[in-house]
């Protein structure tokens, strides 16, 4: 393990050094050009009348929320009021399907401090969640009666009506099944709440409508009828008869392209590089989506920002086409955020350079931009701190400062990385010094000075290999051998003393092995002729090593078979194969898969899975046609 030496004097050292120290980055490079004032910026304190969050330090933070009591803009205890409700289920379950109950057994939703109740049917939502009790629900209200109100952000609206939303309950999957987030993580709603309103103000999300406490008369067995439960109330994206609908608010139009169920996720083709474009393939039918350069720049960096994962292509993301006709995506479900990791740079500077030639300089360039507008001064910060103390729950003082500790750190790095000499020479724009510089480097001491978001975040972290061992290896800053991706996960520790030393690898856990499925080649955008060779190439862990296989092509629900090849263990195997096949000459030109499966039994125990490759296209060669000479003569 790495030796950790006597305790750092935060109060000398060099920014390059605490960059390594605070945000684990391998180079120093990016922030030649700044320098540290060699001065405390920060007064750490027990108890002091300035130190209004209670987070033990007195900065310009404290002042901010001062200045907005003073003007009257929020109270003294800038908390959001939580609501109290009663959900009567007539006597059924809150799985049952209450679509068609009929209208004198319709569940019911009282509101004890406005008297009100609402006619209403709800339905049991979400997917890892579905096990919490009581559950995430949808709430429709009756449109014959007032539709419900709910806390708005929108321009000077502080409350608007809502015709359907979505209640989801204080329920931790990640940390308490899955153990993905560490035991000492804050609240799953304050991590929610935080990310939503964080979101919000840069990209198309959800509004939180509110914060409640509820308690079910209902038929279930599962859960305490005598206690309340709280719940965070949303807005749906695609709900168009609210008051004002959040496709209005953010001038989207319809249909909202939703994500996909679970038996759907993984039989859908999907392809995309994220940032410019998304294809995927259902039914036989290609859809193609471009997105906006701007909206998927501040969505990437935004969830690298607060360390959210568990988003992927149609997996916690709709999408919607904007006023230019090109997408936006939008994101929910931000349970998987603010985990046990050190705040890093944003990875989007990787799928900026996997971006065809032309399109790098223009996007890195808005990438630099867009990180001024968000990262460039303090008051943008100051406004996602204000998101954590208006939470409403009970937690701890504890938790709060130590999700705002976390916050801070990543702000700061953030806000050095998008000024620095190194990001406007890559960007190829001319650099000026920021006028806020002593700003930042004081505000990134300050950051400096505080505590982890963990116990265990300051200097061991348990990172998944999956599929992305080269991306890990350069994050680390050290070579993973090829032979680890058959681990699924690995702990290193970095030295807070010895920034300048690699992560040292303490352990390997394995679990679960990563199932994994590619066709190599054809590659998308590959076109072939008829009746020449095709290089077809694989490599797989889900198909048996002792079944024949099948190469086939399928157009829509057409498939011709080009290949039955018996498997011979140790020469060729479905796990990593390479054929050259020749294009029928009598295909049909057009858009075609190549599909791998199983045809025949199998002695082992693996199950056979068919996988696809990328779309490509199919064509009639050019026939030459004799010019010269004239034969006619």
């Amino acid at each position: 393990m790495v030796p950790f030496l006597k305790k750092f004097d935060f109060l000398r050292f060099s920014l390059t050094t605490f960059l390594f120290i605070v945000f684990g980055l391998a180079g120093s490079s990016i922030f030649q050009n700044f320098s540290v004032p060699q001065t405390q910026v920060a007064t750490v304190i027990n108890s002091l009348s300035g130190d209004i969050d209670g987070d033990g330090v007195v900065d310009g933070y404290d002042s901010y929320r001062s200045d907005l009591t003073a003007k009257g803009i929020i109270p003294a205890d800038p908390r959001l009021p939580i609501r109290s409700f009663v959900l009567n289920a007539k006597g059924h379950t809150l799985d049952a399907d209450v679509e068609n109950l009929k209208k004198d057994k319709k569940p019911e939703l009282f509101e004890s401090s406005r008297g009100e109740t609402w006619k209403i049917k709800y339905e049991k939502k979400s997917r890892s969640r579905a096990i919490c009790v009581p559950p995430v629900l949808n709430l429709s209200f009756d449109k014959g009666s007032r539709l419900f109100p709910g806390r708005s952000t929108y321009r000077n609206n502080t409350e608007l009506f809502y015709q359907k939303i979505r209640i989801v309950p204080d329920c931790d999957v990640l940390k308490n099944e899955r153990k993905l987030v560490p035991p000492e993580a804050p609240s799953v709603l304050l991590r929610e709440f935080v990310v939503y309103d964080t979101f919000r103000p840069w990209i198309p999300t959800p509004e939180v409508l509110g914060f409640a406490s509820i308690k079910f008369e209902s038929a279930d067995t599962t859960f305490d009828h005598t206690k309340s439960y709280n719940y965070l109330l949303l807005q749906r994206t695609t709900e168009q008869d609210d008051q004002i609908p959040f496709t209005e608010q953010f001038n989207l139009k319809l249909p909202v392209v939703e994500a996909l169920a679970s038996e759907q996720y993984y039989s859908v083709l999907k392809d995309g590089d994220r940032l410019s474009y998304l294809k995927y393939t259902q039914n036989g039918v290609t859809n193609n989506i471009s997105f906006e350069k701007e909206n998927a720049i501040r969505y990437r960096i935004l969830a690298d920002f607060v360390n959210l994962y568990d988003h992927f292509m149609f997996w916690n993301e709709d999408y919607a086409k904007t006023a230019s006709g090109e997408w936006t995506t939008i994101s929910y479900d931000h349970d998987f955020s603010f985990t046990c990791n050190a705040p890093g740079l944003p990875d989007v500077r990787n799928d900026i350079g996997k971006l065809l030639p032309e399109k790098r300089k223009e996007y890195l360039q808005a990438y630099r931009r867009i990180g001024h507008e968000m990262f460039g001064n303090k008051q943008q910060l100051y406004k996602i701190l204000l998101s954590v103390d208006r939470f409403p729950f009970n937690v701890s003082n504890d938790e709060r400062t130590r999700l705002k500790s976390f916050l801070r750190r990543s702000f700061y790095l953030y806000s050095l990385h998008f000024n620095s000499l190194e990001l406007a020479n890559e960007a190829g724009v001319d650099y000026v010094a920021p006028n806020n510089e002593k700003e930042l480097l004081e505000g990134a001491n300050i950051a400096n000075s505080l505590g982890s978001l963990s116990d265990n975040c300051a200097r061991t972290q348990t990172r998944s290999l999956s599929l992305e061992i080269d991306r890990l290896s350069t994050r680390l800053g050290k070579t993973l051998p090829p032979e680890h991706k058959t681990q699924s996960s690995i702990t290193i520790v970095r030295a807070e003393s010895q920034p300048e030393a690699p992560p040292e690898i303490i352990g390997f856990e394995r679990v679960k092995e990563v199932k994994q499925a590619f066709i190599v080649a054809p590659k998308a955008g590959d076109v072939f002729k008829v009746g020449t060779l095709m290089t077809v190439r694989w490599t797989s862990n889900l198909l048996p090593t002792d079944a024949p296989i099948r190469l086939s092509l399928r157009q829509g629900k057409n498939l011709t078979t080009l290949s039955t090849s018996k498997i011979v263990q140790g020469v060729t195997t479905p796990n990593d194969g390479s054929e050259s096949l020749g294009v029928p000459r009598g295909l049909v030109p057009g858009n075609y898969f190549l599909e791998l499966s199983c045809v025949g039994p199998s002695t082992s125990n693996s199950k056979c899975s068919t996988i696809s490759s990328s779309e490509f296209r199919v064509v009639i060669p050019e026939v030459p046609v004799l010019t010269s000479p004239d034969i006619s003569r």
